[in-house]
């Protein structure tokens, strides 16, 4: 009897954090789809219409989507140059 409680203890605890991790990891994916459509919004939204508001937009979705992915607080010369290309490829020209 001892051995079955020990056992449904063990599965239990197994079973918490296999459910945990799994909200983790739909919180995570949830997070990522959200910055990556805001993105491609403002990307639209530049490519419809090329304003400073929509330039500033773009690259502040970018660079958020770029951190998120980084997982870091610094921001790498390849994300840079990256939200810049993405930029111009959508008609924004740098004044």
């Amino acid at each position: 009897m001892e051995d079955f409680i020990v056992f449904a203890i063990i599965i239990g605890i197994f079973g918490g954090a296999w459910y945990y991790i799994d909200l983790q990891e739909k919180a995570f994916k949830a997070k990522l789809k959200a910055l990556q459509d805001d993105y491609q919004d403002a990307l639209n939204d530049l490519k419809g219409e090329t304003t400073k508001e929509h330039r500033v937009r773009a690259l502040e979705a970018g660079r958020a989507l770029a951190e998120f992915c980084r997982d870091k607080n610094k921001v790498a010369i390849f994300d840079e140059v990256a939200l810049q290309n993405d930029l111009q490829a959508y008609g924004a020209e740098e004044n």
